[in-house]
């Protein structure tokens, strides 16, 4: 997907129009990937192509996540139970969801899954 986003924003009338829902739509299918410089990269050239689309608060939110993520990935995990709590909750919300719908989380080891979803 993304070497026809590549390829799309490359396109000569692409490039004279600017293309904004490109870059936008581009920086998703990052997001999905967890490409997260170029989806940050992608925002940012969405909200300066079209302003309209309102790609800054996305960026922002994925930049927040990411410190997020960063701190921690430097804590090592080491979580205070009530924390670890709130980010489990988060994750079972259906903004958090495979393709936004409700999922039920449960435990699993690598043994007990299977092909397709589990």
């Amino acid at each position: 997907a993304l070497k026809a986003y590549h390829r799309a924003a490359v396109a000569p009338e692409r490039q004279q129009a600017g293309c904004a829902d490109l870059h936008y739509n581009k920086a998703i299918v990052q997001q999905y990937l967890l490409e997260y410089r170029g989806c940050l990269a992608s925002f940012a050239e969405a909200q300066r192509l079209g302003p309209e689309l309102n790609a800054s608060a996305q960026r922002h939110a994925m930049l927040h996540f990411v410190r997020k993520v960063a701190e921690a990935i430097r804590m090592r995990g080491h979580l205070p139970k009530k924390r670890l709590q709130q980010l489990q909750r988060r994750l079972r919300s259906p903004e958090h969801a495979p393709g936004g719908a409700a999922g039920e989380l449960k435990e699993a080891n690598a043994a007990s899954l299977s092909h397709g979803p589990n």
